[in-house]
């Protein structure tokens, strides 16, 4: 067998472990190396948006994703049922958490280099995008744009 049917091989196996999970699939399962979150603390919680490329350096083999996570106080996930899904435009979520309480989540675009309109309500209180702050950087192969938007819980 050649070097380089090996080498692809084991970059194809690689490639299919670590392709994250799309905006339209379950937003509880993520991409296994993608963890941004700084522990919002003690009766907080965090809605973070996540955007994400890897390139595994084998034409064709570039691969993106996108999602939602709420977490709790200890970056822990909190949501019991709900989707990220589709809208035209955008995206939009009804979150029910571990807690109870829905969250109403709203983006404008969640892509690289490019999070957007971002707004959400949880206990009658709405926020905005003017809440967060950023968190992305690169992990592994992965580039990782991602906001944090910390709220009471």
């Amino acid at each position: 067998m050649k070097l380089s049917n090996v080498l692809s091989a084991c970059a194809l196996a690689s490639a299919v472990q670590a392709a994250p999970a799309d905006a339209g699939a379950d937003s509880t399962i993520l991409p296994r190396d993608v963890n941004t979150c700084r522990s919002p603390g003690a009766h907080q919680c965090a809605v973070i948006v996540w955007a994400s490329l890897a390139s595994f350096g084998i034409p064709g083999s570039t691969t993106g994703g996108s999602g939602v996570k709420v977490v709790g106080g200890s970056c822990d996930n909190i949501i019991a049922d709900g989707k990220l899904k589709r809208d035209s435009p955008g995206f939009s979520a009804d979150f029910t958490t571990t807690y109870g309480p829905h969250l109403y989540f709203g983006a404008n675009t969640i892509g690289l280099r490019n999070i957007g309109g971002v707004r959400y309500q949880y206990r009658g209180k709405s926020y905005n995008q003017g809440n967060c702050f950023n968190t992305g950087g690169t992990s592994g192969t992965m580039a990782v744009d991602a906001i944090q938007c910390n709220f009471d819980c």
